[in-house]
């Protein structure tokens, strides 16, 4: 189900939950795997270019996914994958072992 949300009253309600929203971003200083805030996050992912500025800086922090030269960004699904990788991970809800 799809619900259409203006911004201002989504962050209200994500801000009542003490969200903290996490943009993806390839200008961010911060590495993804570094230590992240306790949960809940708002993750949130922007074209492979970027996040818009001003989308970047309404967010509480900003981490970028590290990548060798001459990568430049990752396909919005890639991105996103990983950082949800990455957030199970840092969570401990990841399996121990490979599965059978």
């Amino acid at each position: 189900m799809a619900v259409e949300v203006e911004p201002d009253e989504l962050d209200r309600h994500l801000a009542s939950l003490g969200a903290v929203w996490v943009a993806l971003s390839p200008r961010a200083e911060r590495p993804l795997y570094e230590e992240l805030p306790p949960p809940p996050w708002v993750l949130v992912v922007g074209a492979e270019r970027g996040l818009p500025r001003d989308v970047e800086r309404r967010c509480d922090l900003a981490l970028r996914i590290p990548m060798a030269e001459p990568v430049e960004s990752l396909n919005t699904a890639v991105a996103c994958a990983l950082a949800l990788f990455e957030l199970r991970r840092q969570r401990g809800s990841l399996p121990d072992g490979p599965r059978s």
